[in-house]
């Protein structure tokens, strides 16, 4: 299956010490996308998040899986995953489908979104995936 799943950023409020934000999921494929899984660089810690599951696998290394119960994005599906954090930058992201794939090592990268409370920043993909 060619991947074309999109992974958007959004700032939605900010304040001193931390923002809230979105990231959508839009699978452009023509198939389910069952298991899929987000992994990020960002420092900061979450105080909340729906729709996902959040593991951090090393230091300023981050992975979102579904919930049990949103576990497949079906075909032409957009899923919005509502969250909470600290201050801080969210990059790498890297999209997978099915058998889990190791986290992105924190290295510079043309994907990024500052967690600022800036507002809408530039849709991200990255390791192939279009905007």
């Amino acid at each position: 299956m060619s991947l074309s799943v999109a992974v958007g950023f959004e700032t939605l409020s900010s304040w001193e010490r931390g923002f809230e934000g979105r990231v959508t999921l839009v699978n452009r494929t023509g198939a389910d996308a069952a298991n899929w899984q987000l992994s990020f660089a960002y420092p900061g810690k979450f105080t909340w998040l729906s729709e996902a599951v959040a593991m951090q696998t090393a230091p300023g290394i981050w992975v979102w899986k579904p919930a049990a119960w949103n576990r497949v994005l079906p075909k032409g599906a957009t899923m919005v995953i509502g969250f909470g954090g600290t201050k801080g930058t969210l990059n790498h992201f890297h999209f997978t489908v099915g058998k889990p794939e190791p986290a992105p090592a924190p290295a510079p990268s043309p994907g990024q979104a500052t967690c600022d409370g800036s507002g809408l920043l530039e849709s991200t993909a990255l390791a192939g995936l279009p905007t």
